[in-house]
């Protein structure tokens, strides 16, 4: 007689191995100004008299993204720009200009209504939903056993084997 709790051998099929995917898709750039849409939704609803420091704001926001978009950081980059930044306010406050340097930048008062931060997070949503729906036509699958690359949108399919793939970044 068989005892019940004893392990039958599986296959692939009870493992899942066949669920075992990964789909990549590849998204541009605009995608990393997504806190600049955020910022733009909450701008538009701060009331008329916020209308400068909804400014400053949505600015240094804008500043942001135009950096981390312009420079590519990776971690050596994003290091050294710490340790600038580190650097740079340790002098100002060794060499006793830091009041100086805050008030030329709190003189900087850029005013914008609330049309224009509709506007610009109406355009951003417009440009998320458009690459959103392309995503869907041009996408990468992992699998254990190979890669597969689908574009258009009646899908080509390419595979490739990963009996032999080195991926190189």
């Amino acid at each position: 007689m068989a005892d019940e709790n004893t392990a039958t051998p599986s296959t692939a099929d009870d493992k899942g191995w066949h669920k075992l995917e990964v789909i990549v898709r590849p998204m541009p750039k605009v995608i990393f100004f997504y806190p600049l849409w955020i910022v733009s939704l909450v701008c538009m609803l701060f009331p008329a008299e916020w209308s400068t420091m909804a400014g400053q704001l949505w600015m240094g926001v804008f500043a942001l993204n135009l950096l981390v978009i312009s420079a590519d950081f990776n971690e050596e980059r994003s290091l050294i720009a710490v340790l600038i930044v580190a650097v740079a306010v340790v002098v100002t406050l060794w060499l006793d200009v830091l009041d100086p340097v805050l008030k030329s930048i709190g003189a900087v008062k850029p005013t914008m209504n609330r049309t224009f931060y509709a506007s610009i997070f109406g355009l951003f949503t417009l440009i998320y939903l458009f690459v959103w729906i392309r995503s869907y036509f041009d996408y990468w699958i992992f699998r254990p056993t190979e890669l597969v690359h689908r574009t258009g949108v009646f899908p080509k399919m390419k595979r490739y084997s990963t009996e032999s793939m080195r991926w190189q970044k």
